[in-house]
């Protein structure tokens, strides 16, 4: 079978995995994750190439398709990886996912604090969602992440 090599960061550990479509996994991957991803990219190949850089990493491996995120991992996944900028798809800019990164604050953390679901955060974050004005208030009280950077062009006039 053939698709997609791809390469997700996430707390100093890398997953190589395969799919069909990487976009959609990272996505996947981004909404069950307590902590801030980055997609590192992508490039063809199959099931078996997969497995094989698995055991080209089985010394560093963490667990399942988890690696520590070594130089010599990125390095492999520079040299092969097709970059696409996942930051186009955030309405924020990045502002709230640079803000939780730069904080350690997770998805759900910030969630009890405003009162919302933690997956409401993290479609918010990746630019999936659009909040209501009442929660982008409460999330700009809490992160300082500016009202409009958190809404579609002209709705917080």
């Amino acid at each position: 079978m053939t698709g997609f090599i791809y390469a997700i960061e996430c707390a100093s550990r890398i997953k190589i995995g395969f799919s069909k479509s990487p976009l959609r996994r990272f996505t996947k991957i981004v909404s069950d994750a307590p902590l801030h991803c980055d997609f590192l990219g992508c490039w063809p190949g199959s099931v078996s190439d997969e497995m094989e850089i698995h055991a080209m990493f089985s010394d560093i491996r963490e667990h399942g398709e988890w690696f520590l995120a070594t130089d010599e991992v990125r390095s492999f996944i520079v040299d092969r990886a097709i970059q696409i900028d996942i930051g186009k798809r955030k309405k924020d800019g990045g502002q709230l996912a640079e803000h939780l990164s730069a904080t350690g604050t997770t998805d759900a953390a910030l969630a009890a604090k405003v009162g919302c679901d933690r997956s409401m955060i993290t479609k918010i974050r990746a630019g999936k969602a659009t909040p209501s004005l009442p929660l982008a208030l409460a999330i700009t009280r809490e992160t300082g992440v500016p009202v409009e950077a958190l809404l579609p062009a002209g709705a917080a006039a």
